[in-house]
């Protein structure tokens, strides 16, 4: 800038024109942003904004777990009727049924036992429930048996049905071969 001493004016020796019309630009912008600052204002305080996307989400998520609910109780209501069908099966078998355990500390543990089993065997649930199904075993047939429960120990077999001999506290033999 320079000064004219003569009269005493501030004058600019040049204008750049890219220069001013960035100013008016600017200007032009911010007054727009102003005014629509001031005629949107309640829009724009906070996240007031977001409030439907937000209860949209906070109902999806609710929906979400109301679904994942009635499949568990689906689920769970399913396996109560399983259960039920396998314990009523089981109880009332004709045929003697032991389901043992596969403990590698105490192999052959009587878990539960039927009442066909616990006649057959004239036992009472309690008694099985106490011992070992080698223990029950005739001594003739116990190899044959702690081999069957050694394979199904080491994962070799998954299952296996058998007919072997058991003797009753009154030392009479029961099964069949």
């Amino acid at each position: 800038m320079g000064v004219d001493a003569a009269e005493g004016i501030a004058a600019r020796e040049e204008i750049f024109w890219h220069d001013a019309l960035w100013d008016v630009l600017t200007a032009g912008i911010g007054l727009y942003y102003w005014t629509l600052r001031r005629a949107y204002a309640s829009m724009l305080a906070g996240p007031v904004i977001f409030e439907d996307l937000i209860e949209r989400q906070r109902l999806t998520e609710l929906e979400a777990a109301a679904a994942l609910n009635a499949v568990r109780q689906q689920g769970a209501a399913e396996l109560e009727r399983s259960e039920k069908r396998f314990r009523l099966s089981f109880e009332h078998a004709p045929i003697g049924i032991a389901l043992i355990g596969l403990d590698p500390e105490a192999p052959g543990k009587v878990l539960r036992a039927n009442s066909a089993f616990c006649t057959l065997l004239g036992r009472a649930p309690s008694e099985l429930a106490s011992g070992n199904v080698l223990d029950l075993t005739v001594p003739e047939d116990r190899p044959a048996a702690q081999h069957r429960l050694a394979q199904m120990l080491a994962g070799e077999v998954t299952s296996y049905a058998d007919s072997r001999r058991f003797s009753t506290p009154t030392d009479t033999l029961c099964g069949h071969r």
